[in-house]
């Protein structure tokens, strides 16, 4: 699995817009980034982060409303994609 950055923050879109090298969320969409950020999305440790992120972030890179219950809710319908 290719590494792509650092993580820097506990907010998910800065730590995915570090993991990819962009400097503003916009940047997750543009081109190659967006299937990058799925990738990177899938081998973050969701427990870090507030549910109600990891449901932006989720609506935000896969255009689909989902809002999670559990982290582990979360994880699954990530690695599903």
């Amino acid at each position: 699995m290719k590494k792509y950055g650092t993580i820097r923050s506990r907010d998910i879109f800065e730590d995915i817009c570090a993991g990819l090298g962009c400097d503003v969320t916009s940047s997750i969409k543009y081109g190659s980034n967006l299937a990058k950020a799925e990738e990177l999305l899938k081998t973050m440790d969701l427990k870090q982060y507030p549910l109600r992120q990891i449901s932006d972030i989720y609506n935000y890179i896969f255009g689909e409303t989902k809002v999670f219950e559990s982290h582990e809710e979360a994880k699954k319908a990530i690695d599903e994609k």
